[in-house]
């Protein structure tokens, strides 16, 4: 795979290992003690009763909490966000589904938010993203896929493996668009 090839050295993972905790690391640069999303419910002391953090749902009734209420989800996490204080051109390419919620508003800062609706037209929009720069970039590509497959089938899953040569494959076409 491209991604076997292309390894510099393995990653670790934030403990607990669940989406909300490590997308709040990469958003942070900080462990979820610092950070304090330590799963996918937390107890947000403002509200008086837990969230689901990503989507930014109260728990009880699944109300969305950036309309219902005056909380945003600074207001969960107490740090600013690492795209805040980029000083390069920076852009996240986010599911369509996701790239205007709460949670990746906080997350991109000042940064434009650009939605993809599948792998290919990601792509084609990262490279030609880069490829028209004036200046330093940095793109952060938000790839659901695996994690999702993981989360319905297993980690072993057939599903899963397929999810991640998909992603592999995207990969390598970005790379080879980047060429040079």
């Amino acid at each position: 795979s491209w991604l076997a090839q292309h390894l510099v050295q393995p990653i670790r993972s934030v403990y607990p290992s669940t989406t909300s905790a490590a997308i709040t690391s990469l958003a942070t640069g900080c462990w979820p003690g610092t950070h304090s999303v330590a799963g996918w419910w937390n107890y947000l002391p403002q509200l008086g009763e837990p969230i689901v953090v990503l989507p930014f749902l109260r728990l009880s009734d699944g109300a969305r909490l950036d309309t219902s209420t005056d909380l945003t989800v600074a207001d969960a996490i107490p740090l600013p966000p690492l795209m805040q204080r980029m000083t390069r051109d920076a852009a996240l390419f986010q599911p369509r589904a996701i790239v205007d919620s709460a949670y990746s508003t906080y997350l991109g800062g000042n940064a434009e938010r650009i939605p993809y609706g599948n792998l290919s037209e990601a792509v084609s929009g990262i490279a030609r993203r880069i490829r028209s720069a004036a200046r330093p970039t940095h793109t952060y590509w938000y790839i659901p896929n695996v994690d999702h497959q993981a989360h319905e089938h297993g980690c072993q899953s057939p599903q899963v493996r397929t999810a991640l040569l998909e992603v592999d494959r995207a990969v390598a076409s970005l790379a080879s668009q980047l060429e040079g």
